[in-house]
């Protein structure tokens, strides 16, 4: 069954599939401060959630409203450049 918009209280389920437009992967390269997802999710108020794949070099990841492009991009940032080497993540869009 396909329905374009489903409205419940509650949900329960044993596996959520998300779409590539909701979640993916991003890289930081070394010595860069900051990558730009494309994503026609991306507006503001959305919850973003990074999770790093494998170390993060003890760097934290952020994101700024006022990077968000609504319907466009939105840009993952460290607070300080990755010395050693690319830090991949993963990021999943709740809207």
């Amino acid at each position: 069954m396909k329905v374009k918009k489903l409205q419940a209280e509650e949900v329960a389920t044993e596996e959520i599939k998300v779409g590539s437009k909701s979640a993916g992967t991003g890289v930081i390269n070394a010595g860069e401060l900051e990558t730009t997802i494309l994503t026609s999710e991306a507006t503001v108020g959305m919850k973003l959630y990074i999770t790093p794949k494998g170390s993060n070099q003890g760097k934290n990841f952020f994101y700024d409203e006022a990077d968000i492009i609504e319907g466009e991009s939105f840009k993952v940032k460290i607070d300080s450049p990755a010395l050693e080497s690319k830090i991949e993540f993963n990021w999943l869009i709740l809207n």
